[in-house]
């Protein structure tokens, strides 16, 4: 996976809470047949969404190599616009999206080397199904995107980022909680499992529109031991940790269940060592790469 696309997938996949800006707030409701947070959506609809993402990783590696990379730590920030467009309304409540991606800009720190790719993507549409429940499944994007034929983990993390995922099927009152579980693979890295517990905090307005307060807070892990051969044949054995945690404060329009505003913090570390082992495991010292990743986002509905 290209380092940019990964740090965009840590940002998008990873939320703490700092807060959605300024909201002018209304007295608690309890309404006795609580709010249905299932984004509708009716055919040909258009909704269009900014994202603001900044992120920050620092990488040690021991011992270095010549083709090390500096330790100085690599900062990426990215503006995205896109424009939602409803195709299709299934019976369970999913629907058909279209996502076209209407501007980019991309700032890095020396060390990043991939600017051009933000270029590729402006014009760029990509379609999906969005699940009631708000996962993304049965995607179809340009080839260029495909990594050995399949949508990257990036693109389904941006694209359930923009939606809101995780959201309970019924209806939900202020101070209700509750808890989804998911696992999720990433190219180069041990298969992770995120647990996610949400609280409906209270009902709010992001403008004019009113909307539900959700606070999601989250914990990642995942970790993997394997074994193999390198090229002289000798055995090299493969030891890989991810955790992370954070949280992440959304609010949804109560009208129709999709999201209007979204404030995101993270942070994850990733360690992986490799060693030889048998006979001549005493010639080589281990390889060991610890890299840590925080990020902040912003999204919210421009139109």
């Amino acid at each position: 996976m290209r380092p940019v696309a990964l740090c965009l997938l840590a940002a998008l996949v990873w939320p703490p809470w700092l807060g959605v800006g300024k909201r002018t707030e209304r007295p608690q409701t309890s309404a006795a047949a609580g709010v249905l947070l299932v984004p509708r959506f009716a055919p040909g609809e258009r909704v269009r969404y900014r994202m603001t993402l900044e992120v920050e990783t620092t990488s040690n590696l021991q011992p270095l190599t010549p083709e090390a990379v500096s330790a100085a730590p690599l900062r990426l920030a990215f503006d995205i616009t896109w424009q939602l467009e409803a195709l299709e309304v299934e019976p369970d409540g999913a629907v058909r999206l279209r996502a076209v991606i209407e501007g980019m800009q991309f700032e890095a720190s020396p060390g990043a080397h991939e600017v051009g790719v933000t270029r590729d993507f402006v014009g760029q549409a990509v379609s999906y199904r969005l699940r009631a429940e708000g996962q993304v499944d049965s995607i179809e994007a340009p080839e260029e995107w495909l990594e050995d034929g399949q949508p990257p983990a990036w693109l389904r993390a941006w694209l359930e980022g923009g939606s809101g995922s995780g959201l309970p099927l019924k209806r939900v009152e202020p101070g209700e909680s509750w808890r989804s579980e998911r696992e999720f693979e990433v190219a180069g890295l041990p298969r992770q499992r995120l647990v996610a517990e949400s609280t409906y905090l209270r009902d709010e307005h992001v403008g004019a529109t009113p909307c539900a307060s959700i606070l999601t807070r989250f914990e990642l892990s995942g970790s993997e031991k394997r074994e193999e051969k390198a090229a002289d044949g000798a055995p090299i054995a493969y030891e890989s940790r991810v955790e992370g945690g954070g949280s992440r404060l959304s609010c949804y329009d109560l009208r129709n269940g999709r999201l209007l505003e979204s404030t995101q913090s993270s942070r994850e570390s990733v360690r992986l060592e490799i060693r030889r082992t048998g006979e001549r495991a005493s010639e080589v010292p281990p390889l060991v790469l610890d890299s840590q990743t925080t990020t902040e986002s912003h999204v919210r509905r421009v139109d």
